[in-house]
Order: structure tokens, then sequence, then C-alpha cells
């Protein structure tokens, strides 16, 4: 009985391997994989993201989307643009969160000249 038992185990064990071989092997064959519907929504939130930051003042603005978290990167010359490119990346579809990582380069103002 006990080389029966061990037998289906064997077998349900190689059995599993295998199956989980599977997406390796096919990605390794170099034929195109389907993306799952999660991250098929996420390159549409991407893109989504992407053409709304289509504007001349977010030209140096990179976006990326994981996991419904846009992070964006890159410089503007204002503040007022920094905060606007979070506004419209967050009305992506697909895009719960904004990672605002936009730094402000705008010209260099002495304290002499804001006094």
């Amino acid at each position: 009985m006990t080389t029966r038992t061990s037998f289906a185990v064997t077998m349900a064990a190689a059995l599993a391997c295998g199956l989980l071989a599977l997406p390796r092997v096919a990605a390794a064959s170099g034929a195109p994989v389907q993306a799952s519907g999660a991250a098929a929504s996420q390159n549409a939130g991407a893109a989504d993201a992407k053409a709304r930051l289509s504007k001349k003042q977010f030209e140096n603005v990179k976006v990326s989307v994981e996991n419904g978290i846009a992070t964006l990167t890159g410089t503007v010359e204002l503040y007022e643009y920094k905060a606007d490119a979070a506004k419209r990346v967050l009305r992506a579809s697909g895009v719960t969160g904004v990672r605002n990582q936009i730094e402000v380069a705008g010209t260099s103002v002495t304290d002499a000249q804001l006094e």
C-alpha cells in the first residue's frame, strides 16, 4: 500500500512541477505571451497617464504604473506644474495613487533678488 501512495505522491509532484514550468517554456520559446487582465489594465493605465502629461511643461516627466500606483519622475520649471502633473495622472484609468518624485528645476533666484 505504501508503494502505491509513494508512487501517487511522486506523480502528483512531477505533474505540478511540469505545470509550473509551462509559462517559462512559453516565454523562452519566443512565442508571444498574452498579458493577463491585471497587466493589460496596468499597461492601459500607464498609457492613459502618459497621455495626460502630453503638454509642453511635462516634456521632462516620466511616468510608470505598478499595481495602480503611478510614479512620476523628472523635472518641471514650476511647483504648480508638479502639483498639476499629480492631479492629471490621478485621474487616469487604473491609477489609484501617485508617488510624485518630480523635482522643480526652475531658475535660481538669490536671496537679494527675493527681497
